[in-house]
């Protein structure tokens, strides 16, 4: 999950959800890191001649399917 994804993603639901006190964005990827999760560097699609993108390790948004 790319990092510049994963934040505004969660301040939209918090927002939505009417959430007061949302995370900031150091304390949310703290969390994140106190949860093991990490981040890398990676190429999107695997391939060598893309750029690469930070991107939390582990972590995808939920699907229709997952139900």
């Amino acid at each position: 999950m790319a990092v510049t994804d994963l934040y505004p993603a969660y301040a939209a639901w918090a927002e939505a959800t009417g959430d007061k006190h949302p995370l900031a964005k150091g304390i949310f990827d703290e969390r994140l890191r106190k949860l093991g999760r990490k981040q890398d560097r990676v190429r999107p699609d695997g391939r060598r001649d893309t750029k690469q993108v930070r991107a939390w390790l582990g972590i995808r948004f939920r699907t229709a399917q997952d139900d």
